[in-house]
């Protein structure tokens, strides 16, 4: 036979350049599909932000709105617990009518209500009398306060008609910045 002669066989399977093309296009396109799953994440964390700012942004105007319509009164400070609040450009102190538990109006019995900014939160405080039927206490509004700020229709507490509260909420989210800007007007109730 002839010796010098060697015989090829093919064995099925792929070429070692075959192979490394095949895990190099893998690798794309994992890479692609790995940069889709963090900008979809990303866009998601944005939007769940974005609902968390208007959505603290509301409930502050909402509680003021509630507050408002219901007080006689703007009143110039008010000491709770110790603590005296007073109405100015961030802090507004309210007198309303005390309810008993059926709704009805405790006349001569007065409930204070306090709104106001304390870094970057918002708190409700509520301050019943004794014959009314609301529940005290203080509130956290929102930890996401950009600024609140309240407008008069007159410089006197006692002879306000009217007021506009405005409410910037703010959340960073990896490099970007969520905001909502909220504005209200309410006049007061009687007036």
């Amino acid at each position: 036979m002839n010796q010098g002669k060697r015989r090829r066989t093919l064995v099925g399977g792929f070429t070692l350049i075959e192979a490394l093309v095949a895990m190099a296009l893998i690798g794309m396109v994992l890479s692609v599909l790995v940069a889709v799953l963090f900008g979809y994440n990303n866009y998601v964390k944005e939007q769940q932000a974005n609902i968390e700012v208007v959505r603290a942004a509301s409930l502050v105007i909402h509680e003021f709105q509630t507050l408002a319509t219901q007080a006689n009164r703007v009143v110039e400070s008010m000491t709770i617990d110790g603590t005296t609040y007073m109405t100015g450009q961030s802090a507004v102190v309210l007198e309303l009518l005390s309810v008993d538990g059926n709704g009805s109006v405790v006349y001569n019995a007065y409930d204070y209500a306090v709104i106001y900014a304390t870094g970057t939160a918002a708190i409700r405080l509520l301050e019943p009398n004794a014959a009314s039927a609301r529940l005290g206490g203080s509130r956290t509004l929102t930890a996401a306060l950009e600024s609140l700020s309240f407008f008069y229709d007159s410089a006197s507490p006692g002879e306000v008609t009217r007021i506009e509260a405005e409410v910037h909420t703010r959340r960073e989210i990896a490099d970007r910045v969520v905001e909502s800007k909220l504005r209200q007007q309410v006049y007061l109730r009687n007036k």
